[in-house]
């Protein structure tokens, strides 16, 4: 990576979150080097440092703003993830944020660049967070070709970011083709109602799922029935709500548990099942 990225503000960032960490100065040292690649602070050095953030010296300074410089009928994949203590929105070479939770702000990563900013309470890094997925997000007409949500770990922080900016967001808003879900089942129906019909052609569940989850709620949606192509990663259904309710793709992939409430046997399930859907393997 290059020098410039390496500024003395990047190092004092990176310092930040390592005390933030509780890494001891020689650690801190080491640490250091084997991100810079090279040794730019003394252990001595990193101890004086350490002094100025735990005597309040050492001000976080303010980010630059997300931006997203792209024709708009261009399309991207866009992904929101998070974590234990972090959410990253990545999307081309255009877009690579990540916003690492320290102690007292948010360690701000644009393109390999980084700020520090100054946030005391949760809600204040909630709403840093919230404003700049809701600034791409918001943007009219953009083209997004795929959106993945995936968390690495339950993380209400991450979660609740996701939630309220969504719920700014107004219905069948976004131009998105395909969904990839790999969070909590909580927001699923909020997200979906925000994609355009005219546009969402593929959706992909990854989380465990019951067929609750989809009663009077998705399968009367609209982004619902006009989907083309479904894969289901693991999902608890009986056959009868399967041949009302998913029989209508083009291409369904199902790895799942069924259910059963009548006495009808399986083999004459799967039979009814192939003779109304074609497409679902």
């Amino acid at each position: 990576m290059s020098q410039e990225v390496y500024n003395q503000d990047a190092i004092n960032g990176i310092l930040y979150f390592l005390h933030s960490k509780k890494i001891p100065p020689i650690d801190a040292h080491e640490e250091l080097i084997e991100t810079t690649g090279e040794v730019v602070m003394s252990v001595e050095e990193i101890e004086e440092f350490y002094k100025k953030i735990e005597n309040r010296e050492y001000d976080l300074k303010k980010k630059k703003e997300v931006s997203l410089k792209r024709k708009r009928e261009v399309p991207m994949e866009m992904v929101h993830r998070y974590g234990r203590d972090y959410v990253r929105i990545t999307g081309d070479d255009e877009l690579d944020v990540k916003y690492e939770l320290i102690d007292g702000g948010i360690i701000f990563r644009n393109k390999g660049d980084l700020h520090l900013i100054k946030a005391k309470d949760e809600e204040r890094k909630m709403h840093i967070i919230q404003s700049d997925l809701m600034a791409i997000l918001g943007t009219e007409k953009l083209n997004i070709e795929v959106l993945k949500l995936k968390e690495k770990d339950e993380f209400d922080f991450g979660e609740e970011v996701l939630k309220n900016t969504f719920a700014r967001l107004p219905d069948n808003f976004l131009q998105t083709g395909k969904l990839i879900y790999e969070i909590d089942q909580s927001l699923l129906v909020q997200i979906i109602q925000k994609i355009n019909p005219a546009f969402f052609i593929s959706f992909r569940l990854m989380h465990h799922f019951y067929l609750d989850s989809f009663k009077e709620t998705v399968f009367e949606m609209e982004q619902w029935k006009v989907l083309k192509i479904v894969h289901i990663n693991d999902f608890v259904f009986d056959f009868k709500e399967l041949m009302e309710n998913w029989t209508h793709f083009q291409v369904a992939r199902l790895k799942c548990d069924c259910s059963r409430e009548d006495e009808e046997p399986v083999h004459d399930n799967v039979i009814g099942l192939l003779k109304v859907g074609d497409g679902i393997v």
